[in-house]
């Protein structure tokens, strides 16, 4: 996405606004980290995802039908994970 793009666009169609680039300011780190955090939770990340199945399934086994179940379906999700990603690949 062309975030600067739709940012100089945002700025010629804004209302009342008659903003230059002299008026525009370095985000403070409280701000940007808002930001950064609020992209995270609006993207899905495959690999974050794949990386906690992983850490669940690296937990010891309790021998137990819920245990079982639990992890039949944490490997039915990396499935689907592994294979979207898959999917994805450029040729």
């Amino acid at each position: 996405m062309d975030w600067p793009g739709l940012l100089k666009w945002s700025m010629k169609n804004s209302e009342g606004s008659k903003l230059v680039e002299k008026d525009i300011k370095p985000m403070s780190e409280e701000d940007s980290k808002w930001l950064q955090e609020a992209f995270e939770s609006y993207h899905f990340n495959e690999m974050k995802e794949i990386m906690k199945i992983l850490d669940k399934l690296k937990q010891p086994e309790t021998a137990t039908q819920q245990d079982n179940d639990d992890r039949c379906n944490y490997i039915e999700d990396l499935l689907i994970l592994i294979d979207g990603l898959e999917n994805n690949r450029s040729n």
